[in-house]
């Protein structure tokens, strides 16, 4: 990346303007989002264990949550915290009839939604 404006490409160094800005309009920087039905002592225990988790969800490359299966409470991992509770509020997902409908003239990350089809009943989320 030079100056912001291009990249340096190529064992000449050719300078290829736009790229990086074509980059960040195309994607987005994402992270996976894990949530698994356990408790929260079975995933820290594996946690402490296992040097590559470390790495990945302590750097927050992979985002982990704990569903516990007796309670259905749901807790997210925080790096140097551990388990908190989610505190967040359930919220209904908007419904459209096809997926072009949430992102029709868009540029932006898009919210989930629910896609129903013809008969109203869901296909996806």
């Amino acid at each position: 990346l030079t100056g912001l404006f291009g990249v340096m490409d190529g064992a000449a160094s050719d300078l290829r303007t736009g790229l990086p800005l074509q980059m960040v309009e195309i994607h987005e920087a994402m992270r996976l989002q894990v949530v698994v039905e356990a408790g929260v002592e079975t995933l820290s225990s594996i946690y402490a264990r296992q040097p590559e988790l470390q790495e990945l969800i302590g750097n927050g490359w992979i985002l982990l949550s704990a569903l516990d299966p007796e309670t259905g409470a749901i807790s997210m991992f925080k790096p140097g915290l551990g388990f908190v509770p989610w505190d967040g509020v359930p919220k209904a997902l908007p419904r459209v009839d096809c997926s072009a409908d949430c992102y029709r003239d868009l540029s932006d990350p898009v919210p989930p939604a629910l896609i129903t089809d013809s008969y109203g009943e869901s296909d996806a989320a």
